[in-house]
Formats: structure tokens, sequence, C-alpha cells
């Protein structure tokens, strides 16, 4: 039971700190207070890519706060000791979606913004690099795959669960 207590705390925190990030995001930005952390440039030199970026950042924050949106609710439903419920099943998918979503924006954002970099460097050379924040997107690829997955496996359960009683 502790342990079902502090996951939905974690995801609780977590929520709340993406819910004030969206808050401060919405007094900052029309302040002019913002770079882009691969370019590094104020909001007034930034051009249609850079905008292009921004709003693919946004949509995918969206998409992840939805995610861990869904995931609070799971949490609940995990506390409420019913598991095998088709509520369970319908948010695993919202989620694992909402995450997936997010993963595969934020990857495709990485790599949009590494090609442009190389072709606005105009250097004959390729600069692969990878680092922890290529990581994150794969992460949240594999964690929605996951959520999908399991919310069949329980879809699954609960047929053999229905089965078994109908035939004793």
């Amino acid at each position: 039971m502790k342990t079902r207590i502090l996951f939905k705390t974690l995801i609780d925190i977590l929520f709340f700190l993406q819910i004030i990030a969206l808050l401060s995001a919405v007094f900052i930005v029309p302040l002019g207070m913002v770079n882009i952390n691969m370019y590094d440039l104020p909001i007034n030199q930034w051009n249609a890519f850079h905008w292009l970026l921004f709003l693919g950042s946004v949509i995918c924050f969206f998409s992840f706060t939805l995610g861990l949106y869904f995931l609070r609710k799971l949490g609940r439903a995990m506390l409420s000791r019913r598991p095998f419920t088709l509520t369970v099943v319908k948010i695993l998918k919202k989620c694992g979606a909402y995450f997936m979503v997010s993963g595969a924006l934020l990857l495709l954002l990485h790599f949009l913004a590494w090609f442009a970099q190389q072709v606005y460097q105009k250097t004959t050379k390729i600069e692969l690099i990878y680092d922890t924040n290529m990581v994150i997107p794969f992460f949240l690829l594999i964690i929605g795959l996951f959520f999908r997955i399991q919310s069949n496996n329980i879809l699954e359960a609960r047929m053999y669960k229905e089965d078994s009683t109908l035939t004793i």
C-alpha cells in the first residue's frame, strides 16, 4: 500500500510542477524573456523555423501534461484496488497514447534542430551528438508503448476472468 501511495504522490508532484511551468511560461513568453536552448536567440530574433520549434515544444509539453493527468487518474484507480476495470484499460490507453505522441514529437524536434544546425553551420562534416536529451524521447515512446501493452494485457485478463466465471 505504501508504494501505491508513493507512486500517486510522486505523480501528483510532477503534474503540479508541470502546471506551474505552464503558468510561468504563459507569463514569461509575452515578456520576451525566452531563448531557444539550441540557438540561444532572444524571441525578437526568431524566424519561422524557430517558431515552428516553439510550437512543437508547446504541443509536446501539453501532450506530456495530458499523459501525466491520465497517469494521475491511473494512480487514483490503483489506490481504489480495482485494477481490472474497463476504466483502467481506457486510462492506460490514453496515457500511453499521449506519452507516445510526446516522445515522437520530441524526437522529431530534436532531429529538426540537429538538421537545421548542420545546414546553417555550412560545414562539410556531419556532427552526431548523443546526450541525455536524446534518451528522453525514446524513454517516453517506450513508456507509452508499455502502457498500451499493459492495457491490452488487462483487457485479456478481464476476458479470461469472465470466461472462467462463466465456465464454473
